[in-house]
């Protein structure tokens, strides 16, 4: 039908629109989305697929980047063509209005700067190819027609593709999507509640919502928690200078002398950035992930609901035309030339009847087509694609965070481990969350104030459990490093390891030369 060609996608930014998405959420989209596969779908199909070796070309003014697109069809067909970015989004608008009601996989987004730079090119081809293995896992997208005809166009056939797409008749596409699905019908049922799509298509709308607010929250702790390991690096240096500068004003103060100089947290931090160095965002990405290609799919799963939409507006349209043609028939037959304007056009009763039936006829059969793709569509939407939609996304948000849980356990103890260390070696075991140490006591001079601690043990030979230790931080050699020792009677050094000086003593206990 005419109304139905009109709202077909044929040239560029043409067709369905996606959900509004706020920019600051898109840009994050196109700088992650596509280069972590916590959250992605398997690749079920037996097929090969591949988007590879990019190519930016300058006409002119403009510039565009075409994809190697190759592979082999589920029925064995092998194809390789080039395509630019507009010819896969007018796959996937093509693809909406061809299936009303079904989940197709979305599309990187557009992006005005920077899309020629290297590392977005590179995203984007990554992506793409995700569209198209998602596509291959669904058979009755893969089997399309439409689908298949795109693998075989190179850039020079797309435009002769669009128009063909433009001039199928409705009928040929209702067939396509009705054979598409049948081998899923005999599962299916006729949904029993009518008001189960509008729930869904609610739920999904505050969900979508519920996704970006999360999302824009995970960017800004992967973001805080990058930058921290960043800032950890740059504090070890920085700890290290601090420490070295005073080794050296004491030992040319004091003759290298004993004197007590401050913990040393350069090792202990070195230690921690190289253990979450696989990782600065601590894991933090995994949820990151999960959450923005979910959001992703919500919208295009909203696109399809969308498309049913449009389809139930074609068939409301298509009705009153028929109302329309009836009404001027009834008109036609009451008057005895028929309608007058016609008459002056040379048309007689007769042709006059004749090509209102004609029109009548054509319309009565689209509407009829229309309620039947509607109803197939309904019950394609209810019981297969809201089910497996929703069971889908609770899988994988279960999977991913199953995953960060336990990376979040494991960087926990490895720290723990770190800093427990780094306790043993300033000589003071680590006593209870809250609760003081029992045995031993003593002064820690590393800040200044008097705290209890046990005496300074020697520390294991044995390397701990953690993959990263204080012992893997590199050391700085200092000729003459002050040591502690025992103020009570003005000797008895009390070694605090190396990574700081414990000094134990009363209030008479005093440095070389009378200085503390």
């Amino acid at each position: 039908s005419k109304s139905f060609k009109n709202e077909r996608p044929m040239m560029e930014g043409d067709g369905l629109s996606t959900a509004a998405v706020d920019t600051e959420v898109a840009t994050e989209y196109e700088e992650f989305d596509s280069h972590s596969k916590w959250g992605s779908e398997a690749i079920r199909a037996e097929h090969q697929v591949c988007v590879s070796d990019p190519e930016t070309r300058q006409h002119g003014l403009t510039k565009h980047t075409t994809y190697l697109v190759s592979g082999t069809t589920l029925q064995g067909s092998s194809f390789s063509t080039r395509k630019r970015y507009n010819d896969f989004e007018w796959l996937k608008q093509a693809l909406v209005y061809a299936y009303p009601g079904v989940f197709v996989p979305p599309i990187p987004r557009k992006q005005k700067m920077g899309r020629f730079e290297e590392h977005f090119v590179e995203n984007r081809r990554r992506a793409l190819e995700e569209f198209l293995q998602r596509i291959f896992n669904r058979p009755y997208l893969a089997n399309s027609s439409t689908f298949k005809a795109w693998l075989q166009r190179g850039e020079s056939g797309m435009e002769g593709l669009k128009r063909e797409y433009i001039r199928k008749p409705l009928s040929e596409l209702f067939h396509e999507y009705r054979n598409g699905f049948q081998p899923y019908l005999r599962s299916m049922q006729a949904p029993g509640d009518k008001d189960r799509l509008s729930a869904f298509k609610q739920y999904l709308t505050k969900h979508a919502n519920s996704l970006k607010a999360i999302y824009r929250v995970a960017c800004r702790v992967v973001k805080a928690h990058t930058d921290a390991h960043v800032a950890i690096s740059e504090l070890h240096t920085k700890m290290a200078d601090l420490r070295n500068g005073e080794v050296v004003f004491v030992n040319d103060a004091y003759g290298g002398s004993q004197q007590s100089v401050r913990v040393d947290l350069s090792e202990v931090f070195y230690a921690e950035k190289q253990s979450l160095a696989e990782s600065p965002s601590q894991s933090y990405d995994l949820l990151q992930s999960v959450v923005g290609r979910e959001l992703r799919d919500v919208e295009s799963m909203l696109e399809g609901i969308q498309s049913l939409d449009k389809l139930t507006h074609m068939q409301m349209q298509t009705r009153g035309k028929l109302e329309k043609e009836e009404n001027i028939q009834h008109n036609i037959a009451r008057h005895q030339q028929g309608d007058f304007l016609s008459v002056l056009r040379g048309k007689d009763k007769e042709a006059q009847l004749h090509d209102v039936a004609i029109s009548i006829s054509r319309l009565r059969q689209e509407l009829q087509l229309l309620e039947e793709w509607i109803g197939l569509a309904k019950v394609v939407l209810t019981c297969k694609e809201m089910p497996s939609f929703t069971s889908d996304k609770v899988d994988k948000y279960r999977d991913v965070v199953e995953e960060f849980a336990k990376r979040q356990a494991a960087t926990s103890l490895q720290r723990a481990e770190l800093w427990s260390q780094f306790l043993r070696r300033i000589g003071r075991e680590q006593a209870p969350y809250g609760m003081p140490p029992t045995n031993g006591l003593g002064t820690l001079r590393a800040t200044g104030a008097s705290m209890s601690v046990p005496p300074a043990p020697v520390p294991p030979s044995a390397s701990p459990s953690s993959s990263t230790t204080l012992s893997s931080a590199p050391h700085t050699q200092h000729t003459g490093t002050p040591q502690t020792h025992d103020g009570r009677d003005g000797g008895g050094a009390a070694s605090g390891g190396d990574g700081g000086v414990v000094v134990v003593g009363g209030a008479s206990g005093g440095a070389a030369n009378g200085c503390r």
